[in-house]
This record gives structure tokens, C-alpha cells and sequence, in this order.
């Protein structure tokens, strides 16, 4: 019986394995790299069979983060004071699970990329009257409040759409605020990292 499921395993093993990409599968926001690897085979077989089967190299696709990148490139296309900031912001808005084009698009909406951002404040957090000791920190309470972690403002932002975070933000004061933003978001992702 081991013999025959051993053949078995043989005959399965000439069959190549590939690593198969899903074809519907978008990606807008990064790089690709290809590396090789040997492919796992899930047979219950002997130890030979698998090394047979697993000595040929098949290609699969690494993904890089350019995310950061395409926030600075932005900023940087017309020398922002917030250029070089992407990085920051990307990883603040991952901490608090925040689409990672808002705050940039919040950012250029309201003082154009930091340029007439108002005591810090480039991104007119509280009607721009709140100040703040630099960028970083504006940022990061931007963020923990468009997240819903602060109590005075959760009613607002918490459990909400980025829709209906823009909306709460400055939509009821500019009916086509929420439009504008949306539409700075969408240039950030599909900026040109050349």
C-alpha cells in the first residue's frame, strides 16, 4: 500500500505548481517586485517526493508600500511645507484605522499642503484657532479625533464613513466639501512616483 501511494505521489508530482495571481485583484497604491521561492506542496508523501516536487522555482509577487510616498510626492510636486511628512502620516492614520489619503486631503483643503496653515494647524482643526507646537502634533490629534478616541468630538467621527467623517468635519458648512476632499484622496493614490 505505501508503494502505490507512493507512485501515486510520483505521477502528482511531474504536474508543475504555480503560485496564481487573482486577475480581478486592483493594485493602485504600489510597487511590484517579483522573487523566486520553491512552492509548498501539500501531499501527504514521502520526504523524496517533496523534494522533487519542490525543486523548481516559480515566481510570485511581492507588493511594496508606496503610500508614503505618493503623500510626499504630492506635496512635493509644488514644494509643501508638509512634503516629507508621508510617512508620519500614513503611519498615524493605520494606527487609528483611517483611510491613509485623509489627512493628507484634509490637509491640502485647508491650508494647501501646510502653506497658510494657521499656528501649525494646517489642517484648521478647530476653526484654526486651536495651536499646535509643530506638524507632528497636529497630526496626530487630527487623527485620534477623526478616529473617535476623543470623547468631546466622538459623537461625530466615531463608526463613521470617511464620507461621513468629512461630512461632520467641514460638510455642513461647505456643501461640496465632502466632493473636494474625495477628489484630493483620489490624487494622492494616483500620483506619479517618477
Amino acid at each position: 500500500m505505501n508503494t502505490k501511494i507512493q507512485k501515486t505521489a510520483q505521477v502528482l508530482a511531474i504536474f508543475p505548481f504555480f503560485a496564481v495571481a487573482n486577475p480581478s485583484a486592483i493594485i493602485t497604491d504600489s510597487k511590484v517586485e517579483t522573487t523566486t521561492f520553491a512552492p509548498i506542496v501539500s501531499l501527504s508523501v514521502s520526504r523524496s517526493i517533496f523534494a522533487q516536487a519542490g525543486s523548481s522555482d516559480t515566481s510570485i509577487v511581492k507588493v511594496a508600500d508606496t503610500r508614503a510616498e505618493r503623500i510626499d510626492a504630492y506635496f512635493g510636486a509644488w514644494d509643501l511645507p508638509l512634503t516629507g511628512y508621508g510617512e508620519l502620516m500614513v503611519q498615524t492614520a493605520d494606527k487609528y484605522g483611517l483611510d491613509w489619503r485623509l489627512i493628507p486631503a484634509i490637509a491640502m483643503r485647508e491650508s494647501t499642503g501646510g502653506k497658510f496653515a494657521c499656528y501649525n494647524n494646517p489642517f484648521g482643526w478647530g476653526s484654526c484657532k486651536i495651536k499646535f507646537d509643530n506638524f507632528e502634533e497636529a497630526i496626530e490629534t487630527l487623527a485620534r479625533n477623526l478616529a473617535g478616541e476623543n470623547p468631546r468630538t466622538e459623537m461625530y467621527y466615531k463608526n463613521k464613513t470617511t464620507e461621513e467623517k468629512l461630512h461632520f468635519y467641514n460638510g455642513t458648512v461647505i456643501k461640496t466639501y465632502v466632493r473636494e476632499v474625495v477628489r484630493i484622496m483620489d490624487r494622492i493614490e494616483n500620483q506619479s512616483l517618477e
